[in-house]
């Protein structure tokens, strides 16, 4: 194989590689249960636990188990719908975004094939076109589809990414200046809003609202959308 060959394998390598982590951290998703027990999950699992919660009236569980159902069917009208509905409830605005509108379309699984069957895609095309001239257009068909797929499969993990450092709210939560306890509130986070973790420090989390708003707020009233076991255990 020439050099060029092995350039474009390795830095389609590198790229499949920093995506990979993102699509199956958001595979290592638990339901979001008061007594949290190890189940093997489905959207529509997922979907029917926030339906649950929401005629209980529980409606931060409610959003957290509706955001986890949209992490692996993101297109899902239904979920979309039930999502908004809770919310508007809760008397919060609609969560999505320029992001969850126009990046996400797949699961992640699905996500991780695609970007998958890109990077061999353009593996093949740059091995063809460094070995032979017959079959030029077939390895620039192949080089360009696959790029295309890796396109998309970056934009969607970049979404996904977004998603990692999502935080349900449990319960009203009082956003300071400091993460210190005894400063005065400057805003209030209600329940089952959506925010986005920017930074931690000792039992503190700091946060930016839908308005754009940030504060750091007790870490105790968070819970991720995507997270291992343990921490949904020591949440619910």
């Amino acid at each position: 194989m020439s050099r060029k060959s092995w350039t474009s394998y390795i830095a389609a390598s590198i790229l499949g590689l920093s995506i990979s982590p993102l699509v199956c951290h958001a595979g290592s998703l638990q339901p979001a249960t008061e007594s949290a027990p190890l189940a093997t999950y489905t959207a529509a699992a997922l979907y029917n636990l926030g339906n649950a919660y929401a005629r209980q009236g529980k409606s931060a569980l409610a959003v957290l188990n509706y955001e986890r159902a949209e992490v692996l069917a993101p297109r899902d009208p239904d979920i979309r719908a039930n999502l908004r509905q809770v919310r508007e409830s809760a008397g919060l605005a609609p969560a999505r975004d320029w992001f969850d509108d126009h990046l996400r379309w797949v699961s992640p699984n699905a996500t991780y094939w695609i970007g998958f069957v890109g990077l061999l895609m353009v593996g093949t095309g740059w091995l063809l076109l460094s070995r032979s001239t017959s079959y030029r257009i077939a390895s620039r068909a192949a080089l360009g589809a696959g790029l295309l797929l890796m396109a998309f499969t970056a934009g969607d993990a970049i979404a996904i990414d977004r998603v990692l450092h999502s935080f349900v709210v449990l319960q009203s939560a009082a956003a300071r200046a400091s993460p210190i306890l005894g400063v005065e509130p400057i805003f209030t986070v209600p329940q089952a809003a959506v925010v986005q973790q920017q930074d931690e420090h000792g039992s503190f989390s700091l946060i930016r609202d839908s308005q754009g708003r940030i504060g750091w707020v007790s870490r105790s009233l968070l819970i991720p959308v995507i997270s291992s076991q343990g921490e949904v255990d020591a949440k619910t």
